[in-house]
């Protein structure tokens, strides 16, 4: 088995082409879960996921994808919600951009 893979995104709603972009996030402590499902995200890579329960003290980044509808433009992006990653002191250090 390898760890290569192409994810697939299958929506019974409609046929609409999605596109994946990337974000990172930076904070210390315990790292804000819900935004995951907020911003509809994943960790990017294993590594990623690790960071998720590093120690609470320590500074770190964390590199997120989510799937996006391709119909919308990267400049009327609504996510990531910044305001509400920074209410949990963590914040966008770059991105989105298109994977």
């Amino acid at each position: 088995m390898t760890d290569d893979y192409e994810p697939v995104i299958m929506s019974s709603m409609s046929n609409t082409k999605r596109t994946l972009v990337q974000y990172t996030v930076e904070g210390a402590g315990e790292f804000p879960y819900d935004m995951l499902r907020y911003d509809g995200s994943f960790p990017a890579s294993e590594q990623d996921s690790v960071k998720l329960y590093a120690d609470y003290d320590e500074r770190r980044q964390v590199r997120l994808l989510s799937f996006v509808e391709s119909s919308i433009r990267m400049d009327n992006l609504l996510m990531p919600n910044r305001r509400r990653w920074e209410s949990f002191l963590w914040r966008v250090v770059s991105g989105p951009s298109v994977v």
